[in-house]
């Protein structure tokens, strides 16, 4: 429960600084200020996840915060890439497999 709340703090120091520096960030020639806004979003997402493993929803918010976060640092996240196809699809054929794995448990 620990290392829970310290990936929560470490989003929200990464979040604080972001803001307050946004405007020195933005203007950075890799734009950090987006790539802080990401770890931000994915750290959230992680406290969330690990706080409910079974969770179907905080499953899919992580992929999509995954997925966020390295359209960020390496694609290019103006433009529709094969990179959002493919989170996409994989969200989709492994949560369809948790659902078949967890349903098939329960009867």
């Amino acid at each position: 429960m620990i290392g829970n709340k310290i990936i929560l703090y470490i989003g929200l120091v990464i979040g604080i600084l972001t803001y307050l520096f946004w405007e020195y960030l933005k203007n950075a020639g890799f734009s950090i200020f987006y790539i802080g806004n990401a770890l931000f979003i994915f750290s959230l997402a992680l406290y969330i996840f690990l706080k409910d493993r079974k969770s179907f929803i905080a499953y899919v918010i992580l992929g999509l915060s995954v997925n966020n976060l390295l359209d960020e640092i390496w694609f290019n996240p103006i433009k529709f890439n094969w990179s959002e196809g493919f989170v996409g699809v994989s969200i989709i054929l492994l949560a369809l497999f948790k659902n078949y794995k967890n349903g098939r448990k329960n009867k």
